[in-house]
């Protein structure tokens, strides 16, 4: 059981419109310097990973040359964890959706961590592994972390 299971609703709610708030906001303003075409997408809730993916990808790009399309496999795969998550819950049969559901999830919580990663990097520098896995482990850290970063200017550091 984690710490905000016994929270009233009302409590979980705030942190969740903080989260989301803090993590659009972000992602906006660093798609913004980054002179994405569509960075208003950083407030499209669950799309919003795209524009995280997408920076990622673009400081990939940048350091080693080459595309990867973090953004589109990100969302793709968030999605689709999303999707079959609300299948079982209508009434699928949850032994088909549990393989699904666990193997989305496990590539978007890698994903996330190797995106934040590279965001740390570029925009950090010190301890980006540590702050990549515990911005997927504390709930509303990366949304904090991002918020925080985004009028950084990104370091010439080689990932």
């Amino acid at each position: 059981m984690l710490w905000y299971d016994n929270l009233p609703n009302w409590a979980n709610i705030t942190l969740m419109v903080i989260d989301y708030l803090l993590l659009s906001f972000g992602l906006y303003t660093m798609a913004r310097s980054r002179k994405f075409k569509n960075a208003w997408i950083s407030f499209v809730p669950v799309i919003q990973y795209y524009t995280f993916g997408k920076i990622g990808d673009d400081i990939n790009f940048n350091t080693k040359h080459k595309r990867t399309h973090y953004g589109l496999i990100l969302m793709a795969v968030l999605l689709i964890g999303y999707m079959v998550s609300a299948g079982s819950a209508a009434g699928a049969d949850l032994m088909m959706m549990l393989p699904v559901t666990a193997i989305a999830g496990i590539v978007s919580v890698v994903l996330r961590i190797y995106c934040a990663y590279l965001v740390f990097t570029q925009y950090m520098g010190k301890y980006p592994v540590a702050f990549a896995i515990l911005s997927v482990l504390i709930p509303c850290a990366l949304a904090v972390c991002i918020f925080l970063l985004r009028k950084s200017k990104p370091m010439d550091i080689t990932v």
